[in-house]
């Protein structure tokens, strides 16, 4: 019995230090793509800031205004480079 507990124990000791090995090794391939979509994320808020400024100057009202917005914000996105990650296939 004191043999079997030995083992499972043991086991148990291994299984934990695989999978903290496999926690680190994701850790590490998603920091890359954290940091991006950090960047992204921050490029969107500041984006959203000028959009907000620009308008705060003129208030068009309607629908026209906000075609104007998306207009802004599609031309913003075709301007930025494409995703390293998407690129790869990753």
């Amino acid at each position: 019995m004191l043999v079997t507990v030995g083992f499972t124990a043991w086991r148990l000791l291994a299984n934990l230090k695989a999978l903290m090995r496999s926690l680190t090794e994701l850790s590490e391939r998603l920091a890359p793509t954290l940091q991006d979509l950090e960047a992204r994320a921050q490029e969107t808020a500041e984006l959203g800031d000028r959009l907000q400024r620009r308008q705060a100057g003129h208030r068009p009202a309607g629908l026209a205004s906000a075609a104007r917005c998306w207009s802004l914000i599609r031309r913003e996105m075709r301007l930025r480079p494409p995703c390293p990650n998407r690129a790869a296939g990753g």
